[in-house]
């Protein structure tokens, strides 16, 4: 018996209409929305964990993301106008090209992140904590924050590289170890990959590699404090 070839079937359209064009970047359902003044505190997103969300190509006006926890959290090309962050904490969080205007990080803490090329226009970071944190591009008006710098030495580049599995080779870019750098030595860094590479972790994104720097580190010292315990 011949077997029935499978055809595709096209929906047919009324006359005098188009097949609606796909959208180039797919928007973001949950973080691009509208909020008011009358909008409970619920939907308003405040104190919720977003480590690890894509908030990438999502539109949100009058948004209020305070007291809210963002770590490793996706930010690429997010347009945020006249929405609050105050009092939220971000931890190792890359802003690229986002545009802030009007928006409010009041108390807000940034603790080894980058901006590159993202717009400020009548933001405010009044009381804001900045550590390890830099500006490429664009950068906030009365602010003291170093630009990021450009020179490392380019075997401890390679060195790392080297030692790195495939899915962590990706973001380990000249301007990330720098990044790392500034607050970490080679060592620890080196502590950190090994320990990825025993747990065999699916890298996404290099803020996993900052938290297990710190679990290598927790670690190394929970071995001494027990040898020097023991009788």
């Amino acid at each position: 018996m011949k077997k029935r070839k499978n055809f595709k079937s096209k929906k047919s359209l009324p006359y005098g209409f188009k097949m609606k064009r796909r959208q180039k970047y797919p928007r973001i359902v949950l973080f691009s929305y509208r909020a008011s003044k009358n909008t409970p505190n619920k939907t308003k997103k405040i104190a919720h964990n977003y480590s690890y969300k894509n908030f990438s190509y999502s539109i949100s006006y009058g948004a209020n993301f305070s007291k809210s926890l963002f770590w490793g959290t996706q930010f690429n090309k997010v347009t945020c106008r006249y929405c609050q962050f105050n009092n939220a904490k971000f931890f190792a969080v890359t802003f690229i090209n986002c545009n802030f205007r009007g928006c409010k990080f009041k108390g807000a803490l940034f603790q080894n992140c980058l901006f590159k090329h993202c717009k400020f226009s009548k933001s405010s970071f009044l009381y804001a904590k900045f550590n390890h944190t830099f500006f490429v591009g664009n950068r906030p008006q009365k602010i003291k924050c170093k630009n990021l710098p450009n020179e490392i030495d380019v075997e401890e580049v390679k060195f790392l590289r080297d030692l790195s599995p495939k899915g962590l080779k990706i973001f380990l870019t000249k301007e990330n170890i720098i990044r790392l750098r500034q607050e970490y030595s080679t060592a620890e860094i080196a502590d950190g990959v090994n320990l990825m590479r025993c747990k065999r972790i699916e890298v996404k994104d290099l803020s996993y590699l900052f938290k297990f720097i710190n679990l290598a580190h927790n670690q190394k010292i929970n071995r001494y404090c027990s040898d020097v315990i023991k009788p």
